[in-house]
C-alpha cells in the first residue's frame, strides 16, 4: 500500500495521512492509495514539498515584497538626496545609480504583479484540491489569500507618505 502522491510505503503508518507528503488516505477506500509502488517519480517527495512551500511563501508574501520595494527605493532616494524625495521634483530614475537600481527592481516586481496573483490563487486552489481539503478549509485559505492582496491594494491606495505617487510621477 503506497501513497498516491509520493509513493511512500503506508504499511504500518500510525495515522490516515502520509507521513512523507501529508496526503490523506482511507484504508477502506482503495482509490485513496495504490497497492504497488509506481517507481520513483521525478520531483516527488520532500524535495517537491520544499519547493512547493518556497513558492507558496513567495506568492503569499508578494504583496509585502511589492510595498517593500517601493519603500526601499524611496528610502534609498532619501539617503542620496539628504531630504525626503519630493513629488514631481525628484525623479527616481535620475537621482543616483543606487536609486535607479532600486527603481528598476521595483518596476520588475510591479510587472510580475498580475502573474503572481493568478499563480498564487490557482496554486492555493490546486493545493487544497490535491490534498482533499474540506470546502471550509479551502474557502478559508482563499479568503486569506485574497485578503492579503486586498490589504496591499488598500495600502497602495492609501499611500501614507506619497511614496507610490512619487514613484509613479
Amino acid at each position: 500500500m503506497y501513497c498516491l502522491d509520493c509513493d511512500y510505503c503506508l504499511i504500518g503508518s500510525p495515522g490516515r495521512v502520509c507521513p512523507e507528503c501529508g496526503l490523506g488516505f482511507d484504508l477502506d477506500d482503495p482509490a485513496t492509495f495504490q497497492p504497488e509502488a509506481s517507481g520513483v517519480r521525478v520531483g516527488s517527495g520532500p524535495k517537491k514539498r520544499r519547493l512547493a512551500m518556497a513558492l507558496a511563501a513567495v506568492l503569499w508574501s508578494y504583496p509585502f515584497v511589492l510595498i517593500a520595494a517601493h519603500y526601499l527605493t524611496w528610502f534609498t532616494a532619501w539617503g542620496a538626496l539628504g531630504h525626503r524625495p519630493r513629488l514631481y521634483i525628484d525623479d527616481p530614475k535620475y537621482i543616483s545609480a543606487w536609486v535607479t537600481a532600486c527603481f528598476n527592481i521595483t518596476v520588475l516586481v510591479m510587472i510580475a504583479f498580475p502573474a503572481a496573483f493568478l499563480i498564487g490563487f490557482f496554486a492555493t486552489s490546486w493545493y487544497c484540491i490535491s490534498h482533499r481539503r474540506s470546502f471550509f478549509a479551502t474557502s478559508a485559505l482563499l479568503v486569506t489569500f485574497l485578503g492579503l492582496w486586498g490589504a496591499m491594494i488598500g495600502f497602495v491606495a492609501w499611500d501614507p507618505n506619497n511614496v507610490i505617487n512619487w514613484f509613479m510621477d
